[in-house]
This record gives structure tokens, C-alpha cells and sequence, in this order.
């Protein structure tokens, strides 16, 4: 019997990678995609129809510091709302950072920080009150397929300007 796999953040590049990777290695998948513009009658019904849940979604270049709450740990926090008032204890992966407990030097960087840890927590409280697996992974920083140069990774920045000649500037070496 096919599985159900719920992945959120699937337009991403892990998103885009992942699903890469099921398509050519399993059969035995149905992937269900999620997204942050998805209604919550369409989100909550993709969330209590999966047998697993992979979440990627996550704010990590914000217009406003603010977003990072509302895209990383509200997110979070409705999937775990919506399951434990289903009763559903569904395993689930979650990507987060290997920031978490750093210090800043800047406001943006301590406040996804903030969120990506607060989705932490919630996510393990999720998991001791439904009696189910929660997997936290905190990525360092990844570089690959569908990577945004001037976005994803410093390296496919540096790749991207090289390959097209570019110079390659450094403007706040100590920043992180």
C-alpha cells in the first residue's frame, strides 16, 4: 500500500531536490504538496490524509523581521495544532539551522534564529503529547541543484559570479 508523504516548502530547493529524489528512487510514495497560500480547510485535509510529514517550509529572507514568526513558528505551530486536535500522531521531519544559540550580529539573524528554535520546541511538545517521532535536522550551510545564487549559499554565489566572470566581494567579512 502506497504511503502518503506530506512535504511543506516543496517549492524550495530542498523542496525541489527531494522530490527529485523520490520520483527517480520510489514507487511507493505519494507525495503530497504543501504550501504557505495554501486555504486552511485545503492545508488541513492534506495534513490528516499523510501517514508522514516532511517539513521545509520556512521564511529565511523576509521583507519584514515579523515574517519569520508568522512563516517559521506559526507555520509550524498550525501543523501541530491541527494534529492534536485530530488525534493524529503522524511522524515528522523538520529541517531547522545550525545557528540556533549563536549570537548575532545582527537583529534578522537572531530573530530566524528565534523562529526556527520556538518551531523547535513546538514541534517536541507536539511529539511527547501525541507520543510520536519528530526528527530535527539543523543543516549547515547546503549547496546543490535549483540553489539561488544571492540567496541559498555564499558558495552558489561564488560559483554562479565565477562562472560568468564576475569579481567576487566580500562587503562585512565578520558578519555572519
Amino acid at each position: 500500500m502506497s504511503k502518503n508523504i506530506l512535504i511543506t516548502g516543496s517549492k524550495g530547493f530542498i523542496g525541489k531536490n527531494l522530490i527529485n529524489y523520490f520520483k527517480y528512487n520510489f514507487k511507493d510514495f505519494n507525495l503530497i504538496l504543501t504550501s504557505h497560500n495554501d486555504n486552511i480547510k485545503e492545508f488541513k485535509s492534506k495534513l490528516l490524509n499523510c501517514d508522514f510529514i516532511i517539513h521545509l517550509s520556512g521564511v529565511n529572507r523576509p521583507k519584514d523581521i515579523n515574517e519569520f514568526n508568522n512563516g517559521n513558528y506559526l507555520y509550524t505551530n498550525k501543523i501541530c495544532e491541527i494534529l492534536i486536535n485530530n488525534n493524529k500522531n503522524i511522524p515528522i521531519i523538520f529541517t531547522s539551522t545550525i545557528h540556533i544559540g549563536k549570537q548575532y550580529p545582527t537583529k534578522i539573524h537572531a530573530a530566524y534564529s528565534k523562529s526556527k528554535l520556538r518551531s523547535e520546541i513546538c514541534l517536541k511538545s507536539y511529539a511527547k503529547k501525541m507520543n510520536t517521532c519528530v526528527y530535527i535536522y539543523r543543516l549547515p550551510h547546503i549547496i546543490g541543484k535549483w540553489c539561488k545564487p544571492n540567496y541559498n549559499s555564499v558558495v552558489s554565489t561564488f560559483c554562479y559570479n565565477i562562472a560568468r566572470h564576475k569579481n567576487i566581494i566580500i562587503n562585512k567579512p565578520n558578519q555572519l
